[in-house]
């Protein structure tokens, strides 16, 4: 999970480059600069020298900023995002079902795509998923113009998703009641349920406002620019009964609102047929297609619903530059991966590939290792300067040395030290340092097998018996992971989760657990 200082959204539409640049304040972020920068033009072709990662490179170089996050999103049409009920069972059973269950939901095959779930709140009994997939290929396309112009990234989420998660801290209606979300871009219509919070449901719709450029121009025999032009001036009267062009005579352009209509009027009635209790009630209109005039009054019309737009920047206290190309409803997106990147997605689903994520974690455990290795150094000085002011001396120059480290980690790219972590070297350095335990393992232990979304509070070891490892971890995954990573190492004749409890503190869910190794030739094996 994400957690940076500060944070890059980049919103790669089919038209334009959205970026939303920001900073964590408190339980919200500050956003330091938005810019939407043209990449085609109204027929898709791509204009020349403006390839995302020509734009990408230019604007980190103009606004000065190396973030410590840069997340990008593959389209929702391109990934598929799953809901799934399954009923409750051991964390290792429950991640086998999942994997299972996403065979079958997942319409591309699994072993060449990338795969991403997290837990929602159990309801009735059952837990409750998030699955989200993508081709592989995708995945890397997605990244591989980011990593040329020099933005390292560090996530990968689904363009709804992020929207989603956008909405729901910007829009104050958002988090009760039942929305739809209408996102017209440049190539796809990207159309979600927000119902009492949730993203209950997600899908795409192939009219984008490229297509409807084409079609006016098409009727009208004209360029695509001149339609272009035309259409942004208010040129397509819209029937507020209707929804469709007041001009009979306009055949392609007619037919691409009832093709939108239909598509919208299909998901509010599906919706509403599976939800009697809590049917779609009003619609948040997003994307740059939605700035088309009189667009608001004939939807809202044929759909027989309020409509209001989406302004994310205003809610983030943003305001753009006079003259600025930037349209806040449409920024949503990038402005969600840009939440996610400091820490406040509601709904995190990470595309990464695992062995990057691999690398990452080695990285890190290295850190940490380097860290571990100081602290038994340290370990060492305090049990041979153990009695009177020299012990007391030799523990200062320690915590000193700590907390510098500490605060380089701090400065460090995705290598952000947890307090708990800084917690556990201390209790580790405190229980080295008697005669009786054996701080080597310890601190290898620390080092070497844990993941780092485990935080350890607290290690008993009993010698040529076992150790207890009691801590808290961000998930039950977490925690699961954990379990496998010490069975996995061998070194132990036994390994059981003793204890696991989730617990919510200000909002977010821990799980605090206690997990149990018995040693070769102990009594615990």
């Amino acid at each position: 999970m994400a957690n940076a200082r500060d944070a890059i959204g980049i919103d790669v539409g089919g038209g334009n480059l959205k970026l939303v640049y920001a900073r964590r304040a408190g339980d919200s972020m500050k956003v330091a600069f938005a810019e939407s920068l043209p990449m085609t033009d109204p027929t898709g072709a791509v204009l020349e020298g403006r390839t995302v990662a020509a734009l990408v490179a230019d604007s980190l170089r103009r606004n000065g900023v190396n973030p410590a996050a840069v997340i990008t999103a593959v389209d929702r049409s391109a990934a598929t995002v799953r809901r799934l009920s399954l009923p409750p069972a051991p964390d290792d059973e429950l991640e086998r079902m999942i994997q299972y269950e996403a065979e079958s939901h997942v319409p591309f095959p699994l072993d060449s795509a990338e795969m991403a779930h997290t837990h929602l709140p159990p309801e009735d009994g059952l837990a409750r998923i998030v699955v989200a997939a993508c081709p592989r290929q995708t995945v890397a396309a997605r990244r591989a113009p980011l990593e040329e112009a020099g933005a390292s990234v560090t996530e990968v989420a689904v363009s709804t998703v992020a929207t989603y998660n956008c909405l729901l801290r910007t829009d104050a209606q958002a988090p009760s009641g039942t929305h739809l979300l209408v996102d017209i871009g440049a190539e796809t219509t990207e159309v979600a349920v927000i119902a009492n919070g949730e993203l209950a449901s997600s899908l795409t719709l192939a009219q984008g406002g490229q297509s409807l450029t084409l079609a006016f121009a098409r009727d009208h025999n004209t360029g695509s620019d001149e339609a272009e032009r035309r259409k942004a001036e208010g040129a397509i009267e819209l029937d507020t009964a209707s929804g469709l062009p007041s001009d009979p005579e306009l055949f392609s352009t007619t037919a691409w609102f009832q093709k939108l209509v239909g598509g919208l009027s299909r998901s509010i009635e599906a919706h509403n047929a599976g939800h009697e209790d809590a049917p779609v009630g009003s619609i948040v209109l997003l994307g740059g297609g939605s700035a088309l005039p009189g667009l608001s009054g004939a939807l809202s019309g044929a759909l027989d619903l309020p409509i209001r737009y989406a302004d994310p920047l205003a809610a983030l206290g943003y305001s753009p530059a006079e003259g600025s190309a930037v349209y806040s409803p449409a920024m949503a997106t990038a402005a969600g991966l840009a939440m996610q990147g400091v820490g406040l997605a509601e709904l995190e689903l990470d595309l990464t590939p695992k062995e990057i994520l691999a690398q990452r974690r080695a990285k890190a455990r290295r850190g940490v290792g380097q860290i571990a290795g100081i602290a038994f150094a340290a370990a060492l000085i305090l049990a041979t300067l153990w009695q009177g002011w020299q012990w007391m001396g030799a523990r200062n120059e320690y915590r000193a040395e700590l907390e510098d480290l500490r605060q380089a980690q701090t400065s460090l790219r995705g290598m952000t030290l947890h307090p708990a972590e800084v917690l556990a070297l201390e209790s580790i350095v405190t229980t080295a340092a008697s005669p009786e335990n054996d701080p080597l393992d310890l601190m290898e232990l620390l080092a070497d097998e844990l993941p780092l979304e485990v935080s350890i509070r607290d290690v008993s070891f009993r010698r040529n018996d076992s150790l207890e490892m009691r801590g808290t971890a961000l998930s039950n995954a977490a925690v699961a992971d954990a379990v496998m990573a010490l069975k996995r190492s061998g070194r132990f004749a036994s390994v059981e989760l003793t204890h696991s409890t989730a617990t919510e503190v200000e909002g977010a869910t821990f799980y605090s657990f206690a997990i149990e190794c018995g040693l070769p030739g102990g009594d615990a094996s």
